[in-house]
């Protein structure tokens, strides 16, 4: 029962901030993908749509978030996970497989708008 309470409570708040920030394009939103109930992008993204949102901060690099989001025009910032960070810092090899993966795939004509 918490469970659904807590879920209902995360959405009321993300709606609430969705649409109050539809005021100011300038406003992004942050949002992760690990989670108990995950958001389906498809939805995020026409909740973003919707309310004006043309900025987002993902918290990883989750592939079917960026596909959802590749030629929206949607402003992206992602950043790394933090049970990666680590091994990251420690092997340049690593980082720029990484990079590669991750933000070059989808930094292309149609793809994402990376920040």
């Amino acid at each position: 029962m918490a469970t659904r309470e807590t879920l209902f409570r995360l959405i009321c708040c993300t709606v609430y901030i969705v649409s109050s920030a539809s005021v100011n394009s300038n406003i992004g939103v942050n949002w992760g993908s690990q989670a108990s109930n995950p958001l389906n992008p498809d939805i995020v993204l026409r909740m973003l749509k919707d309310n004006g949102i043309s900025k987002l901060k993902l918290f990883d690099a989750d592939q079917w978030t960026l596909d959802t989001f590749s030629a929206t025009g949607i402003e992206i910032m992602v950043g790394i996970p933090n049970d990666q960070l680590s091994s990251i810092s420690k092997n340049y090899g690593h980082a720029k497989d990484w990079v590669k993966e991750n933000v070059t795939k989808y930094a292309r004509e149609g793809g994402i708008k990376m920040k």
